[in-house]
């Protein structure tokens, strides 16, 4: 085990004594964008980032980023949802609604309000600083990844919901 960390690590060009929590290969990452149903060209556009980039430099000569990592963990989760929401759908035949966005720096802001994130879990979770998101968020371009990210955090957080009222419902019954 250690050897192929320290293996990876010279692969990506890491010092001895740097280790990441979110080191993570080719073929795992492979395996874990199959779990969640995307394919390498959605995963790409979903993130702003070019094939060739990601063919080429990803888990070979650069680490896999570790906002990629947490994109496709979190796709899982909400490929999950969307099964369970459908069932849901189905049971009480609810209309879905879609609510076309105005995709403003300053309903990003609002959105991160609203989910009740840290900008600290947020650098955490991308390995970004602070000042990064202050950035997207005030007077550069958004990253097209972080509002993928946030897009589908919001709709997991939506289906939380739904799966609260459901109980709460069951419950009174």
């Amino acid at each position: 085990m250690q050897t192929e960390i320290e293996n990876e690590r010279k692969k990506c060009g890491r010092k001895k004594g740097v280790v990441r929590e979110h080191l993570i290969n080719k073929k795992e990452f492979g395996i874990e964008l199959e779990k969640a149903g995307l394919t390498r060209k959605e995963l790409c556009e979903n993130l702003g980032v070019t094939y060739t980039t990601f063919n080429n430099s990803w888990g070979s000569n650069k680490a896999i980023p570790k906002y990629a990592i947490s994109y496709v963990k979190i796709y899982q989760k909400l490929k999950k949802c969307r099964e369970e929401k459908k069932i849901l759908e189905k049971y009480f035949e609810l209309k879905k609604t879609e609510n076309k966005k105005n995709n403003s720096k300053d309903e990003y802001a609002k959105k991160i309000k609203e989910l009740k994130l840290s900008r600290d879990f947020l650098c955490e979770e991308f390995g970004v600083t602070k000042q990064s998101i202050s950035n997207w968020l005030n007077n550069s371009a958004t990253p097209l990844w972080f509002i993928s990210w946030l897009n589908v955090y919001e709709e997991i957080c939506k289906y939380n919901e739904l799966r609260k009222a459901l109980e709460c419902f069951n419950s009174a019954e």
